[in-house]
């Protein structure tokens, strides 16, 4: 039977922890170096979202860990632009760009104060598996 465990393959990290978002809210980065594959996943949870008061996520890249940020569409799976109106919602999308690092900048329309987001990345298939590191910034 094959080893269902994925646990020296696969590195899982927070790029924001669970957090009430107002106005803009930009996660922290993350290094893509040594990851063959990279999943963004965007967590909202809310009792307060709908077509006046919503959330509108960006992906960004760079080759510099602190700056030169730019946005990017160099993604696969759900649309990132078009906006987080639905309670309980999670979007998925997969990095497709050759740039090092990546993270979400999170756009607030109206109140949402009830309403939280994390931001997590899922990387896979490590070119090294004696180096697994998952760096963040």
């Amino acid at each position: 039977m094959p080893a269902r465990s994925m646990t020296d393959k696969v590195g899982v990290a927070f790029l924001t922890s669970p957090v009430a978002i107002t106005a803009t809210d930009t996660s922290l980065y993350f290094d893509t170096k040594g990851w063959e594959e990279v999943e963004i996943i965007i967590n909202e949870t809310s009792t307060a979202v709908d077509s006046s008061h919503y959330y509108t996520p960006t992906l960004q890249s760079s080759t510099a860990s602190g700056s030169g940020f730019a946005t990017s569409t160099e993604y696969q799976g759900t649309t990132l632009a078009s906006q987080i109106t639905n309670t309980s919602t999670v979007r998925h999308i997969g990095y497709t760009g050759t740039e090092r690092y990546i993270k979400v900048v999170m756009t607030e329309t109206g109140t949402t104060a009830a309403s939280t987001i994390a931001v997590s990345v899922i990387a896979s298939r490590p070119l090294d598996t004696s180096t697994l590191t998952m760096t963040t910034g």
